[in-house]
Formats: structure tokens, sequence, C-alpha cells
């Protein structure tokens, strides 16, 4: 009697555990123009669709089953339960006193209830000017709206954008600006604010954000260094509160600190820290608020490396990166999955571009 019941509660306890060890969610990536799904745990991978050569940037929907990418001469919108692709044409834009339609779209953000997306518009594929901010119904029933113009100048304004809790804010650098304003857009009124957090005078530049919650955002500095090669700014990251305009140091380091990517549960900050030196590229994850630190050295000669989704429990967050291949020279963008608490990473799938994690 008593041996069927410890039995039974071993079976449950190892029940517990592998779930524990085993994230939810799917993986999407990108390979050669076709969109791909692995699970978490590297198995069942398989191609779903194909969209073409130049995409990039994926996006999940807020449910789950919808992705949308980037630089495509459309907006697609995959069903990754069937494969099926519904293909948005761009709106026109009106260039030199005649509409032309926008060569490609960037920043995809979905809507918090999925049934539409915002992009950015590219004029045509020798500008890099900004097309403006637009905003299309999935279902492809209306036409994309502009919801905000087209600003003067030679690169894109939105540029790191990150979308804010519950999907109702989009903050952006602004690269015209020379990363010093900051774009924040709130999607449902369709308002744009604009802001400087640094001095006039200030001798670092913002290199990425991230929403801590529906007030603060996370601004990553650079260690900049002067022709002489001398550092003369600290590089880190603050907290900047919007109503308050403080800002107050999070985690300051001598290095550029790039990526930033909060957990799902804004427990856990992990980002990149780019040395001046020859050292290697590290990712770190901070425990919030800043208390405790844990640097990871990825695995072998990883070149580019970026920190990208977590999981949806916020244990685990995929890095990315060039990695050469086994008795080859030719370097492949990969993906591996990192334990935030052990700082453990294992390779999760080669030639693999643009993951991303479906919450």
């Amino acid at each position: 009697m008593w041996r069927s019941v410890c039995v039974v509660v071993l079976l449950a306890v190892l029940a517990s555990v592998a779930r524990a060890g085993s994230p939810r969610g799917k993986i999407a990536f990108l390979r050669e123009g076709a969109v791909w799904l692995i699970a978490p745990d590297g198995t069942g991978e398989r191609k779903i669709a194909s969209v073409g050569g130049k995409a990039g940037g994926l996006a999940w929907d807020p449910t789950g089953r919808y992705l949308t990418c980037t630089g495509l001469p459309f907006l697609p919108v995959i069903d990754t339960s069937t494969g099926k692709v519904r293909r948005l044409s761009l709106p026109e834009n009106r260039e030199d006193g005649r509409l032309v339609r926008l060569a490609s779209c960037g920043i995809p953000v979905w809507t918090r209830d999925g049934g539409n997306v915002l992009f950015t518009g590219r004029p045509s594929e020798d500008a890099d000017g900004d097309g403006g901010l637009w905003q299309v119904d999935v279902d492809g029933k209306k036409p994309a709206v502009r919801v905000l113009p087209p600003e003067d100048g030679d690169v894109p304004v939105w540029f790191r954008p990150a979308v804010g809790p519950g999907q109702g804010r989009l903050a952006s650098l602004d690269r015209g600006a020379g990363y010093a304003d900051l774009r924040i857009f709130d999607i449902g009124a369709r308002k744009l604010l604009r802001f400087r957090p640094l001095p006039e005078k200030a001798r670092v530049h913002v290199t990425d954000l991230a929403w801590s919650d529906k007030t603060v955002l996370w601004l990553a500095f650079d260690a900049e260094q002067d022709d002489i090669q001398e550092m003369r700014g600290p590089g880190g990251v603050h907290a900047w509160n919007l109503h308050t305009g403080s800002l107050r140091p999070l985690i300051e380091t001598g290095h550029t600190v790039q990526s930033l990517q909060p957990s799902p549960d804004r427990t856990r900050l992990a980002y990149l820290l780019r040395p001046f030196t020859r050292e290697a590229e590290q990712v770190a994850v901070c425990t919030l608020p800043g208390q405790k630190i844990k640097r990871i050295t990825p695995p072998g000669e990883i070149r580019s490396l970026e920190a990208q989704a977590w999981s949806h429990d916020s244990h685990q967050f995929l890095i990315s990166g060039y990695a050469s291949e086994k008795d080859s020279e030719q370097l492949l963008y990969s993906a591996w999955v990192v334990d935030a608490a052990s700082g453990r990473s294992r390779l999760l799938v080669r030639n693999a571009e643009s993951p991303v994690w479906s919450r």
C-alpha cells in the first residue's frame, strides 16, 4: 500500500519537474527566405512557409498563432497552424508629387487584440528615408491607414523600437536626432510624444531601450571613447520615468550596453556587453532591481552576438550570432537557449536568423 503511494508521489514530482524544465511555446526563425518552427527542446524542426529572401524581424501576434516580418514588398500574415500566408499589399506614399508604392515595411508591431499591425514604410529600394508609420487590418479587408506622416531626413527615424506592456505604446530611438531623442507613440490615441532624457551636452548616447512598466523605460548607454581612445562616459542601464523625468542608474559598467531584453514577468533583464578591446562579447542577466548580475560567456567563437526573446516562464532566453561550423570556416547564424539562473547554454538550431519565442 505505502509502496504504491510512494510510487504515485514520485511520478507526480517527476512530472512536475519535467514540466518546469520544458518551457512552453514555439520558436520561429528564418532560413533562406522561409519561416521555420522548432520546439524549445530542439525537437520538431519544420518549415511552415516561404516568404522571400529579404525577410527579417519576425513578430508573433498576442495569441501565438500568427507571425509577420519585415523587409518585404508586402506585409505577410503567416498562420503557423496551417502554413498559409496572407500577403497584404503595401500602401502608396506621395513622393515628389506622385504616388509611389512603398518598397518594404519595417518594425511590425501587433495591436493588443491581434487584429492590426503597425509598420513603417521604406519609400524605395534605393532610399533609406522615412515612409511614415502605418496601421493595417490583418484580415486584409481594409486598406492601410497612415497614422503618422513621414519626416524629412535620410534615415528612418524609428530605431530599436520597443512595445510597452499591453501593446499600448511604441517607444523608439530617433536616429535623425543622433540617438538622443525618444519617440513614444500611443497606439490607441494615435498620439506621438518626443522626449530628451539626456542633457544637451551629455557625452554618451542611448543605444537601446525597453519598457519596465507603463511609465518607466530602461535606457542603455554606451561607454563612449574619444579620438585618443580614452573612456569619457560610463556605460550601463538607467531607469527613466516618463512622468517625472527622473533618471536613476540601474546597472553600471565600462562596456557599451545593447540588446535589452526584459523577461515577461519583468524580474530579469538580459543585455549584451560590447567591449572596446578584443575581449569576447558577453551576455549578462540582471535580477531586478539590479541586485544580482550574472555574466555569460557564450560557447565557442560567436560574432555579432544578440540577446533575443525570453521563454513564457521567464526562466530561459535565446541568444543568437554567427558561429563557425565544425571542421569548416563557414559562418552560420545560429541560436542557443540560455538558462537565466545557471548561465548554462545549449545549441538550439543552426542556420537560423531572427529567432523569436512565442508567448
